[in-house]
């Protein structure tokens, strides 16, 4: 959990967000979580959340362990806060076999593939916004081994981004 502060804007609207709360991320597993720690993205300056960190859980499978990386960037493009905040994971990700990085990147494709050298995108589509889609700014990327065996943008459901989905291979061969 972080904490959230937002300034006070000129003309608060009822729907709005609350000015004070906390943000938190989750990831939600089936399979044993044998691990779990922050990773430190950084801080963009007046960006509500403060210091943001992604989420990594170990998982077993079959014995495999699979570290599984949940994250949400800054949407601030104007101050390069998606990359800011995916330079500072990046040197905090340490190469420990499969790995799954997945989240709200806020930040398009083909960059990404710069940005994060070394790891595989399986799914490509556009995701927000969920409506009419016309970026992909949510992203599912792998490396240590891992094979996709497809990706896809699913259907608009109540979120502002559309959701995204892979199947993938271990390298034993255990899907």
């Amino acid at each position: 959990m972080m904490r959230l502060e937002h300034r006070q804007p000129r003309r608060r609207r009822p729907w709005s967000v609350p000015l004070v709360g906390t943000w938190e991320l989750a990831i939600c597993s089936r399979l044993p979580v044998v691990g779990r720690r922050l990773i430190a993205m950084g801080t963009v300056w007046r960006d509500p959340p403060g210091p943001r960190h992604a989420l990594a859980l170990t998982i077993e499978i079959a014995g495999t362990p699979v570290e599984v990386i949940g994250l949400h960037t800054s949407s601030k493009f104007w101050r390069l806060a998606p990359m800011q905040h995916l330079l500072t994971l990046r040197r905090g990700i340490v190469d420990r076999g499969p790995q799954i990085l997945a989240g709200d990147f806020n930040f398009w494709g083909p960059p990404i593939a710069v940005v994060m050298r070394g790891w595989d995108r399986p799914v490509r589509g556009p995701t927000f916004p969920a409506a009419h889609p016309h970026s992909q700014i949510d992203h599912v990327l792998v490396r240590g081994g891992l094979r996709a065996l497809g990706g896809e943008v699913l259907p608009a459901n109540p979120s502002d981004h559309r959701p995204i989905r892979t199947g993938l291979q271990l390298p034993e061969g255990l899907a």
